[in-house]
């Protein structure tokens, strides 16, 4: 939804450009509002589109407002989003159920031994909070009794993000595991502690959140979003850390080192039996 300002300021508040020039420039939210009062809503086609981006962030805006008046029916996965729709959208028309996985990470049987190992999948780019784990991790010292896994294509981090991985790449403590299949993620989960979600902007609710829980995995999480919302939905396998705050990070990771993994209360759910608690609350959709 937001990258800069994470959501703290209210929908009908929110200057959707400077975020946008925010996560683009990866400049403060506050100062991208600044250089957001200067532009102009107009399209002018001789210059950068940079300086264009208020026209077509009014556009995409517009099409949104386009999709409120022909939707019969809204299906969402987390209930921030739902009290976000809900400003603009009459409560009958919104079905919420959290999302899904695949069936193929509750066959998964743990082998978790050894170090520590502590798992990030995922982007790696900042709003995703990579460069927030790789600083974090980077502070703490090496040894070993703990591991950072990686999965994801490293050349295709942003600039500051290959930067940094350069920087570290001599610790023998971070291993990367490269694009991975779903049976091959789960088979990694298996292996995990702690899966690390460090996201810095507003998330729906991360699959591997589920997923990773479903395999048996503590989770620390970033607070905002829905990475907070499902923190708390999953308490008693989750902790929480201020989304971009290293030192706080560093503590989480700390504290997991001398923690064992436990079950938590709320059980993830499987594709089809989303799929099938959505569609019996649904009005529109027509049942075989």
């Amino acid at each position: 939804l937001t990258f800069g300002n994470k959501l703290n300021e209210q929908p009908s508040k929110i200057d959707y450009a400077a975020d946008r020039l925010s996560y683009r420039f990866d400049l403060p939210y506050w100062l991208t509002k600044v250089i957001s009062s200067f532009l102009l809503q107009s399209y002018y086609p001789l210059l950068p589109a940079v300086f264009n981006i208020k026209y077509y962030t009014n556009l995409h805006l517009a099409s949104f407002q386009s999709l409120v008046r022909i939707t019969d029916e809204w299906w969402v996965y987390s209930k921030g989003i739902r009290v976000i729709l809900l400003k603009q959208i009459e409560s009958n028309k919104i079905i919420f159920q959290r999302h899904g996985i695949s069936p193929v990470f509750f066959k998964v049987e743990r082998n978790a031994e050894g170090p520590h190992k502590f798992l990030f999948s995922g982007r790696l780019v900042k709003i995703k909070g990579f460069q927030t784990l790789l600083t974090a991790w980077s502070q703490l010292e090496e040894n070993t009794l703990k591991e950072l896994w990686i999965t994801g294509d490293s050349n295709l981090g942003d600039y500051i993000t290959k930067k940094f991985l350069k920087k570290i790449g001599h610790r023998k403590d971070i291993k990367f595991l490269g694009s991975l299949t779903q049976e091959e993620l789960s088979n990694t989960y298996a292996q995990t502690h702690t899966l690390i979600i460090p996201s810095e902007c507003y998330e729906i609710g991360p699959l591997v959140f589920h997923e990773a829980i479903a395999c048996g995995c503590n989770v620390i999480a970033s607070d905002v979003g829905g990475c907070k919302e499902l923190a708390e939905y999953y308490q008693g396998s989750t902790t929480s850390f201020e989304a971009g705050d290293v030192q706080d990070l560093k503590d989480k990771i700390n504290q997991q080192l001398s923690l064992t993994n436990h079950a938590t209360q709320n059980k993830p759910i499987a594709f089809n039996t989303h799929f099938e608690m959505i569609t019996q609350q649904s009005d529109v959709y027509i049942h075989d």
